[in-house]
């Protein structure tokens, strides 16, 4: 039989070997993205190197991006098609929208959002909100004909569904 003096130092110190590990793995999960664990899997399946995996996924999720923003714009064109046609807006002002949109686009991808605390990102999205309100009325456009991620067209009164908070348009 083993003795107390034995057993009970055995199970504190595999307690805290256990208490240690899951700490490790929880500190692990918490400060690494949320695709490392897809991405290790992977690797570890596959056979290759966690780097390689990594690469392979965040070029897939580019991809997928720039085919989501190319098919957003083609839909946009379409929209503003049919205003011109609508006799609500120019020709001249469809470009010139379209013009704006690649160039808030432009400006929102090289924006560093996750640096910004969120009343940082609020103060943004309002001055960003508040330039394009002058510009519309400036061009003399009617803000409702906007779709740039400030409520999918129905003016400019909040970021649709989030997505600026997620560094999306």
């Amino acid at each position: 039989m083993i003795s107390k003096k034995v057993l009970v130092p055995a199970f504190i110190v595999a307690a805290l070997g256990v208490g240690t590990m899951f700490r490790v793995s929880l500190i692990q999960a918490i400060s690494t993205s949320p695709q490392s664990g897809l991405v290790l899997y992977l690797s570890q399946k596959l056979g290759v190197d966690q780097s390689k995996v990594q690469t392979a996924i965040d070029g897939y999720r580019q991809q997928e991006l720039s085919e989501r923003q190319k098919q957003m714009t083609e839909t946009y064109t379409t929209y503003l098609n049919g205003l011109v046609k609508e006799g609500k807006i120019t020709d001249a002002q469809k470009t010139t929208i379209l013009t704006k949109h690649a160039e808030l686009q432009k400006a929102h991808e090289s924006t560093d959002w996750s640096t910004k605390t969120i009343a940082e990102r609020q103060s943004q999205m309002e001055k960003s909100r508040t330039d394009l309100e002058t510009w519309a009325k400036d061009q003399g456009i009617d803000i409702s004909y906007l779709r740039f991620g400030f409520g999918g067209g129905r003016g400019v009164r909040g970021f649709g569904h989030g997505n600026m908070m997620r560094g999306q348009f």
